[in-house]
């Protein structure tokens, strides 16, 4: 099971009556983000802590990511020009991961930095005509 998955099952058993804390397993090589009840943020590192039921935790993978994807940008003459699978590499600062969380959510930063890097690249396509 990834730690998306332990994650997951934690937060099933956090439903059960009864349940006052649960214990959650940061795999290695990734950092959690807990929002507890009141709207507070902390940080976990890999290992294992123990949270209140109410808590919501996302997980970040902290290792290296690849972004790629297709897609269409213009030329400097206008001609529309196929940009077949770019491959970017990156990884997510562990120092941030709240400010990553508060501002895109677990699930956001993968399109940001796919948006990102295809705006980058068509900006560089959009110097030179189709020709060139």
């Amino acid at each position: 099971m990834d730690a998306r998955g332990i994650l997951v099952a934690v937060a099933a058993l956090a439903a059960l009556p009864g349940c006052a804390t649960v214990e959650v397993a940061v795999a290695p090589g990734h950092g959690a983000v807990v929002r507890d009840a009141a709207g507070g943020y902390a940080q976990l590192d890999e290992g294992v802590a123990e949270l209140p039921a109410s808590a919501h935790v996302d997980d970040f993978d902290l290792r290296a990511q690849t972004e790629g994807g297709s897609f269409t940008a213009l030329s400097a003459d206008g001609v529309p020009l196929l940009v077949g699978d770019p491959i970017v590499s990156y990884t997510l600062p562990a120092g941030e991961l709240i400010a990553l969380d508060r501002e895109l959510g677990a699930d956001g930063v993968r399109p940001l930095v796919a948006r990102v890097a295809q705006s980058i690249i068509a900006g560089e396509l959009a110097h030179d005509r189709w020709d060139e």
